[in-house]
């Protein structure tokens, strides 16, 4: 790991991270049988997803860039 990368830069990162929800989605799919519940799982998914898009992009805009 390149010595000039901060701890606030890697949690900004990480945030981003947790907008993979591809598997979520397939795992939901094939462990909750009931199409209600399975809608309301996929909601949730997406809007966590959502936030935590929204949290990284604004916690690596508010980290100064390292020179």
């Amino acid at each position: 790991m390149p010595s000039d990368i901060r701890l606030s830069e890697i949690a900004g990162v990480g945030a981003l991270a947790g907008m993979g929800l591809t598997v979520a989605l397939v795992i939901s799919e094939v462990a909750i049988e009931s199409e209600v519940i399975q809608g309301e799982v996929k909601a949730g998914l997406i809007i966590s997803a959502a936030l935590s898009g929204l949290i990284g992009f604004i916690w690596l805009r508010r980290v100064p860039v390292a020179q």
